[in-house]
């Protein structure tokens, strides 16, 4: 991925992110963009989790998903906790993550609703591992 696709596509998920948290703090797109990439590198390194490969996942590139380290499992759920898209139990927020997830597969918005329904009955006792088995639920069931 391009720098420029890369802070572009950071900047849409920082402005989603921005309205859905802090529509209120009146923040500027390179402020949201700036408070955006903090989580993703916040969350990045505090999992050890590649930047890269987790910015890109994030943005869309599903491509990764059958490779994800225990690592990048857990970035997601530090990515999802900051964001506010999982409850205190690690638990997908429907609304919340429904209006992440069709923005970011806006060809398939149409399937987002229906798949999240079925994947959020999946439960693990590793939040790693849920929210993972969340993912590839989600991505099977929109991208097919």
């Amino acid at each position: 991925m391009k720098a420029n696709q890369f802070l572009s596509g950071l900047l849409v998920l920082g402005l989603f992110f921005g309205f859905q948290n802090h529509s209120q703090a009146n923040l500027t797109d390179d402020e949201i963009e700036s408070v955006f990439s903090h989580i993703v590198l916040t969350c990045a390194n505090g999992t050890e989790a590649g930047i890269l490969e987790a910015a890109n996942f994030i943005l869309g590139d599903t491509t990764i998903l059958d490779n994800f380290t225990h690592h990048m499992k857990c970035f997601l759920v530090c990515f999802y906790r900051k964001v506010d898209f999982i409850d205190y139990m690690d638990h997908p927020k429907y609304e919340e993550f429904a209006d992440f997830l069709e923005l970011r597969y806006a060809a398939n918005k149409h399937k987002v609703r229906p798949a999240l329904k079925q994947c959020l009955n999946i439960e693990n006792k590793d939040a790693c591992e849920e929210i993972y088995q969340v993912e590839a639920c989600m991505i099977k069931h929109i991208q097919g």
